[in-house]
């Protein structure tokens, strides 16, 4: 059934475009490999989406994904690829962040994006892919981060990741490369490391901390 719904929202959307300025997600299980195109634009998430083995959720340069809510994320068992460039990056957001794509809750100025309003883009074991040249903000939730590596073999290079409750990364016996971000307004840690996976070494450098 949620199947089936996230096909019908797109299609309306590809119909309507003009009308419509954005593709809801009402979460689930991915059941093929999956491409979210700029023409869709942004991505009203709306529960947990999950990536499974043997299955690919590729993200467009330039395609923007609100979550509705603290619970939302994106949990990976397969791969996840999402590659922007550098004028034209990805962005992962909270639904209140009118600054990328817009009102999309529809409430004007009464609220505005904070820490913990999504959950976390989650790399969980044996997953792979990339985030490079994305804008991961606002999620992060308590004991959580932005972005969770378990034992995966994942890249983070090239994004801003800010504005989290709690980390920005959090690593968990596993070596990712995480190379020249900008890791910024995260309340508690920047990257926070419990075990590295022995086979691989961390890749480790030109990050740049702030606040």
């Amino acid at each position: 059934m949620k199947k089936l719904y996230f096909i019908i929202s797109s299609i309306i959307f590809l119909c309507f475009g003009s009308l419509q300025a954005q593709t809801t997600v009402p979460g689930g299980t991915l059941t093929s490999n999956t491409t979210w195109s700029i023409t869709g634009s942004p991505y009203l998430i709306q529960g947990d989406v999950t990536v499974p083995v043997n299955l690919t959720l590729t993200i467009q340069p330039g395609v923007i994904i609100k979550f509705a809510d603290y619970w939302t994320g994106i949990n990976v068992s397969g791969s996840l690829q999402a590659i922007g460039t550098i004028n034209d990056s990805i962005v992962f957001t909270s639904i209140k962040d009118d600054a990328h794509g817009g009102d999309s809750n529809g409430d004007g100025t009464s609220t505005s994006p904070g820490s913990d309003q999504w959950s976390a883009i989650q790399y969980l074991a044996g997953s792979s892919g990339s985030l490079k040249y994305c804008f991961i903000g606002y999620a992060g939730g308590e004991g959580s981060a932005s972005i969770n590596v378990f034992e995966s073999s994942a890249n983070i290079e090239y994004n801003t990741i800010a504005y989290s409750k709690e980390r920005g990364i959090y690593v968990e016996n596993a070596s990712p490369d995480i190379n020249s971000n900008v890791i910024k307004n995260n309340i508690t840690e920047g990257i926070y490391i419990n075990g590295l996976d022995a086979s691989k070494a961390l890749s480790l450098s030109n990050n740049v901390f702030l606040n």
